[in-house]
C-alpha cells in the first residue's frame, strides 16, 4: 500500500491515473488508455501485447463524500492479462468516517481488461469533527501469476466532510412555577456528540421566585437524550401577583473545543402567587 503516486493526469475527464509497481516506464495516456480499453493482440483488438504489467487505479482528482450518505467511486483495473485471478484486497485506513465495498477485486484471464468499480461511502459519526482525509487503502496483488503477484496499487485519499453541527438547544418551560412550591421543566439538548463531557453552569436571576440546580453535565454517551431540569417556586410571602424571573444557563465548560464556550439563551418563567 504505497503513498498515492501520480503518473500524470489523464487528457480528459478531470481524473488522476495512479499505479503501483507497474513494471517498465509507461506514458500517462497508456495508463490511462489501458485503464478503460482491452489489450491487443490475442486478448482483444488487434495490436501488441502491453510491455507493462501494472495495476491502475482512476479516481477524480479530488475525491469528496459527505459523512450522511455520500458516495463516491473509481476504478481499478490491470494493464495486461494475466495468466491466472488477481485478486486484490481494499479497505479504509479509517472506517468511523468511510468505508469501502466491495472489499476484494478479482480480475481473471476473461475479465482483466475491463475496470472495476469502488465505492466509497461516508460513515455519519455523530460528531461534529470537521473533515477528515481518508485513505483507501490498497493490499498487495494476490496470484499465481509472478508478474502480478505481489504488485501494490496506490492509495486513494478521500475527503470526508463533516455533515454534523454544533449547537445547543433548550426546549420549555413546560409551564409556570408556583409560590407554593410547584415546580416546571425545561430541557437541554445537544445537535451532535460531543468528545468530552459538557457542563453548562446555571442559575437563577431571582432566587426569591424560583431555584433551579447549579449545573448539568452531558456525557458523551447521553448526548442525544434531553437533559431535563426541574426549577422550584419559592414563597416569598409576599402579595405580588404572578413574578418573571430567569434561568440563566452559562457557557459550556468541555475540553470539546467545538462545544466549549457555548452559551444557550436564558429561559424565562413566571412564578404564580398564592398569597
Amino acid at each position: 500500500m504505497p503513498p498515492m503516486m501520480a503518473g500524470g493526469n489523464s487528457a480528459s475527464g478531470g481524473t488522476t491515473t495512479l499505479y503501483g509497481n507497474g513494471g517498465a516506464d509507461t506514458n500517462d495516456a497508456e495508463l490511462a488508455g489501458a485503464a478503460g480499453v482491452p489489450a491487443g493482440g490475442e486478448n482483444g483488438v488487434g495490436g501488441a501485447e502491453p510491455e507493462s504489467i501494472g495495476v491502475v487505479v482512476t479516481a477524480t482528482r479530488s475525491l469528496q463524500v459527505h459523512e450522511q450518505d455520500g458516495t463516491a467511486t473509481f476504478e481499478i483495473a490491470l494493464t495486461a492479462r494475466p495468466t491466472a485471478n488477481v485478486i486484490i484486497g481494499l479497505g479504509s485506513s479509517d472506517p468511523t468516517h468511510a468505508v469501502v465495498s466491495p472489499t476484494q477485486l478479482v480480475f481473471t484471464p476473461l475479465n482483466w481488461s475491463a475496470p472495476q468499480i469502488v465505492t466509497v461511502s461516508g460513515v455519519n459519526d455523530d460528531v461534529a469533527d470537521g473533515a477528515h482525509f481518508v485513505q483507501i487503502e490498497t493490499a498487495p496483488a494476490i496470484s499465481a501469476d509472478p508478474d502480478y503477484s505481489g504488485l501494490d496499487a496506490a492509495n486513494v485519499p478521500v475527503l470526508v466532510l463533516d455533515d454534523t453541527d454544533t449547537g445547543v438547544g433548550v426546549w420549555g418551560p413546560s409551564g409556570a412555577t408556583t409560590e407554593s412550591g410547584g415546580t416546571t421543566t425545561f430541557s437541554i439538548v445537544l445537535l451532535s456528540k460531543p468528545t468530552a463531557a459538557v457542563t453548562f453552569p446555571l442559575s437563577s436571576s431571582d432566587v426569591t421566585e424560583g431555584t433551579v440546580p447549579s449545573s448539568v453535565t452531558i456525557e458523551p454517551v447521553d448526548w442525544a437524550k434531553p437533559y431535563v431540569v426541574t426549577v422550584t417556586g419559592v414563597d416569598d410571602y409576599v402579595t405580588d401577583g404572578p413574578q418573571p424571573y430567569a434561568i440563566v444557563i452559562g457557557q459550556a465548560v468541555t475540553t470539546d473545543p467545538h462545544y466549549a464556550g457555548l452559551r444557550p439563551s436564558s429561559v424565562q418563567i413566571v412564578n404564580v402567587d398564592n398569597e
